[in-house]
């Protein structure tokens, strides 16, 4: 098989084809000229010995006519004699004309011509045979033509055998030409057939089973089966298949990566069935719950599964298993010593391998966090703020001298241990708020509400702070109503104009503004103060729970760190937006948006 290149093979099968077509096409028009010459000196030899038995005939008629006036002299006969000299002189003229077209013409022809040339001048003397005067040169004068026929005839008929010789020969080299044009066609019709049936089995040998080879490939790729042997070459095919190899061994390679970096994960990677087994699973399962590998292939999840959480697993595998979304679901799950484990499992489903794919969190710990973190707050609910608000009942009373008079030490006193009994119980109230949130537990009471009326409560509400630190108030607002549940954001107005009052300097302004988007399917709400700013890398830090971004150059600066995370909670809660950007010069603007609608 020659090394070539498919377009060079085809190029090959479309010339080789034409060029013999090309040889064939040559030789036939050759074996068809030589007959078609052979054709017509057969032809102008038939035309010759036609003239040749014309003139004879003539020579004799002309000859007899002359033997019967001799006999009678009746000058009819020299009449039918003189017609006949005149065609045969024409005839004569003829044949002269055939016979200078001959190539390699005999010498009996010129022999004829000869001869020929003698009667045609003897027939000129005929019409003085029938002169008064002829009488003495009458015999003489027929006995020479008597003499010329006998030699016409002599010369004739050796040109006559001469002829048929030579159309013999002539019709025997027709008929070898003829045969070589019939040889020539089926040589070339053989050779025809033949190539068809060698590049139909070149191409079968070759190209065809190059090509089903590598469709092979292709598809054992594309399933990761192994390949077949490379089908070699420098074509086009074989540079294919060698790209496929290629990609195979680099795949394999990938796959053995991915194996060693699924075997040496600490989470647990399954994959299940159809039916809930499972299939695969890594080391992992090992050291997180006490299997080997091959002793839970095959097992059912469902068994291991706690029953409680068995519907529920069920559930999310029967519901998911004809989507391609991911599905996350919590269930408890047997170890090898009978303990059941907390675990979170992600899983997707593949409709081309029909399995789901899963990873396993081990979240014992987290659940058992969580727990500890709900009886806490259960405890601050409970335990903690209800002892701290009846200390505060207790101390109020104290102060409006139901338990007697105190002094104006005390009196002081008692109004220093009231503020610090309802900083505990707004601390508390937000780390309740918070977690609720976060757990989806908070409830919203919404109802239309006009702006205005929001904004002049959060300013009322913090007014007397402002006036004793000589900050003045400035309310902008268009008149619309906002649907929100309006003491929870009358509580973040408050917290985000206590913030900025807190942190802006004396003698300065603070700036509450509320308007509509310009889409008007938003309410648009903004704080603005004077005060030092942000710093530009604690801006994203501003809203989380327990973080305090501001300068703290002063003790009333400090707070729980939660004022701006409840804010956050509560406007994401009524499902808009809340931000904070510097300004210029100084200061810096809280901002955020709740749906009008």
């Amino acid at each position: 098989m020659l090394k070539l290149k498919i377009t060079h093979q085809i190029l090959l099968a479309i010339i080789l084809p034409l060029l013999i077509e090309a040889i064939f096409l040559v030789t036939a028009l050759k074996n068809l000229t030589e007959l078609q010459t052979f054709i017509d000196q057969h032809e102008k030899s038939a035309r010759l010995m036609t003239l040749v038995t014309l003139v004879f005939q003539e020579a004799n008629l002309a000859g007899g006519s002359l033997l019967l006036f001799k006999m009678s002299h009746d000058k009819k006969h020299i009449v039918t004699a003189q017609s006949v000299a005149t065609d045969l002189m024409m005839h004569s003229k003829s044949l002269q004309e055939e016979a200078s077209q001959l190539p390699n013409r005999p010498p009996t022809i010129d022999k004829f011509l000869e001869i020929i040339q003698e009667i045609r001048e003897t027939s000129m003397n005929i019409a003085s045979i029938a002169a008064d005067s002829f009488e003495i040169n009458e015999q003489r004068f027929v006995a020479k033509f008597q003499n010329m026929n006998k030699r016409i005839e002599i010369a004739g008929k050796e040109l006559l055998d001469d002829q048929t010789t030579r159309q013999e020969s002539l019709q025997k080299a027709e008929r070898e030409s003829r045969s070589r044009l019939q040889q020539t066609i089926s040589i070339m019709a053989a050779a025809n057939v033949f190539l068809a049936v060698g590049f139909a089995a070149w191409l079968s040998l070759g190209f065809s089973r190059k090509w089903n080879v590598l469709m092979a490939n292709a598809l054992n790729l594309g399933i990761g089966k192994t390949l077949h042997k490379p089908i070699g070459g420098s074509d086009e095919l074989g540079k294919l298949d060698s790209a496929f190899h290629t990609i195979a061994q680099e795949l394999d390679v990938a796959r053995e990566k991915e194996r060693a970096l699924v075997d040496r994960t600490v989470q647990v990677i399954c994959s299940l069935d159809q039916t809930g087994k499972i299939s695969q699973i890594n080391p992992a399962v090992t050291k997180r719950f006490g299997y080997e590998p091959e002793q839970i292939l095959g097992t059912n999840l469902v068994s291991l599964v706690h029953p409680e959480d068995r519907d529920l697993v069920h559930e999310n595998l029967t519901a998911r298993r004809y989507s391609s979304e991911e599905v996350v679901f919590e269930c408890r799950l047997r170890d090898a010593q009978g303990h059941y484990k907390s675990t979170e499992w992600t899983t997707s489903w593949s409709a081309k391998e029909k399995t789901f794919f899963c990873v396993v969190l081990d979240i014992t710990e987290k659940v058992a966090a969580e727990n500890l973190k709900k009886d806490m707050l259960a405890m601050i609910s409970h335990d903690l703020r209800t002892p701290i608000t009846s200390i505060k009942l207790i101390l109020e009373c104290a102060g409006e001298g139901v338990y007697g008079n105190l002094s104006e030490r005390g009196i002081a006193t008692m109004k220093n241990a009231q503020q610090s009994s309802d900083y505990l119980i707004n601390m508390i109230n937000d780390l309740l708020d918070v977690e609720n949130f976060e757990a989806g537990g908070l409830t919203l009471d919404i109802d239309s509400h006009p702006v205005s009326s929001l904004i002049g409560v959060a300013r009322d509400m913090v007014e007397p702070t402002a006036q004793k630190k000589g900050i003045r108030l400035e309310v902008q607002s268009d008149a619309f109503d906002v649907r929100a549940d309006g003491e929870r954001i009358n509580r973040t107005l408050v917290n985000l104009l206590g913030n900025a009052i807190k942190f802006a300097p004396a003698d300065s302004t603070v700036t509450l503004k509320a308007e509509k988007s310009k889409d008007e399917k938003w309410a648009e709400f903004s704080i603005r103060d004077e005060g030092p700013g942000i710093p530009p890398d604690k801006i994203e830090l501003v809203f989380e729970k327990y973080r305090q971004v501001g300068t703290r150059s002063e003790g009333e600066k400090i707070g729980s760190g939660l004022g701006l995370a409840i804010c956050k909670a509560l406007v994401e809660a009524h499902g808009g937006r809340i931000g904070v950007r510097n300004t210029q010069p100084k200061g810096c603007e809280f901002w955020l948006t709740l749906p009008l609608k």
